[in-house]
């Protein structure tokens, strides 16, 4: 049994359409803005996608910080670890 998920294991309809909806915003928010004194905001909106698609990676990426990463999408994770935070949720 592998204990790292495949490419079959992610929902690439989903990816895609995500994918596009942002890049729909970016194109609205350029062409809002091309002529006017707010050119270019479109770049921001480019670094908030790029800093909301990484951002959730990073803790996958620190050894030991996620318990049991790579097999999470059997469901067998053990978040043991994370009780004492779970009156937060």
């Amino acid at each position: 049994m592998k204990d790292a998920p495949g490419t079959r294991d992610y929902d690439w309809w989903l990816l895609a359409i995500l994918t596009t909806i942002c890049a729909l915003g970016v194109i609205e928010i350029y062409s809002a803005t091309h002529g006017s004194s707010l050119v270019g905001m479109h770049w921001k909106q480019v670094r908030w996608l790029v800093i909301g698609f990484v951002s959730p990676c990073l803790p996958l990426a620190i050894p030991g910080l996620v318990p049991n990463a790579g097999s999470m999408s059997r469901g067998s994770a053990n978040f043991s670890r994370c009780q004492k935070w779970s009156n937060w949720l």
